[in-house]
């Protein structure tokens, strides 16, 4: 596998990882950006379990991934609008 490949392969092997409330968490959040509360609706859960379930899913994917990254512009912006 050459480099991209083999990233892209670690980056989907750690998603897989994840637990299936994390991924769609995760998945709600930040393809289509939708913010907290529309996600915990469609969850049938609360804001903060959420909050709490995308805190733990990003924080198991950098464990996998190795070092810690920065957060996209995309979620910089979502978590200044929501006052995180």
């Amino acid at each position: 596998m050459d480099g991209g490949a083999g990233r892209l392969a670690g980056r989907v092997q750690a998603i897989n990882h994840l637990t299936e409330e994390q991924r769609q968490v995760l998945v709600g959040r930040l393809i289509p950006g939708y913010d907290v509360a529309t996600v915990a609706h469609m969850l049938g859960k609360k804001a903060n379990a959420v909050k709490a379930l995308q805190f733990r899913a990003l924080q198991s994917l950098q464990r996998q991934l190795g070092k810690p990254r920065s957060p996209t512009p995309a979620l910089q912006k979502q978590q200044k609008e929501e006052g995180e």
